[in-house]
């Protein structure tokens, strides 16, 4: 997927990542064209009529998940900025519309996380294994080392 992002946007990751996303072209792995429908329409609904930038980012949920999804290994993130951004976190039911909609188009998609720029305020959805989308449940981090479990993350 080819996009164009505006402007400079950090996530500060819970493990201590930072992502960034620059102006510049990005190059993600292919996907499907109803893949790239699904991803520009949740964008456009992010940002239509609000004071929001946004940054679409994919990244390899086998990395923090040992028990994901088999056959959908990719995640999305939207990172955003702006007045809007702390309205769209504390959106829950439009958060899962639009993962529902992303991971429903895009066959190799298990998690869509949403994430408010410069900030700890994460919020991550997933495919279950009942084939719903929800939120994953909030754990305290540990220092064993462990990673949380499919459907898990650890807090803030």
């Amino acid at each position: 997927m080819r996009q164009l992002t505006a402007g400079f946007l950090s996530l500060t990751a819970l493990l201590g990542l930072t992502i960034q996303v620059q102006a510049q072209e990005m190059v993600s792995p292919p996907v499907t064209p109803s893949c790239k429908a699904a991803l520009a329409n949740a964008q456009k609904r992010l940002e239509s009529g609000r004071q929001l930038k946004v940054g679409v980012t994919s990244n390899d949920v086998t990395q923090s998940y040992a028990d994901y999804p088999r056959t959908r290994p990719t995640g999305y993130t939207f990172a955003f900025q702006g007045t809007a951004a702390l309205t769209i976190i504390n959106s829950p039911k439009f958060m899962t519309a639009l993962a529902t909609d992303v991971i429903h188009a895009c066959d190799t998609v298990s998690m869509v996380t949403f994430a408010v720029d410069r900030s700890d305020n994460l919020v991550f959805l997933g495919l279950l294994p009942d084939g719903q989308v929800k939120t994953f449940e909030c754990l305290e981090p540990t220092r064993t080392g462990k990673r949380p479990t499919w459907g898990q993350t650890f807090c803030p």
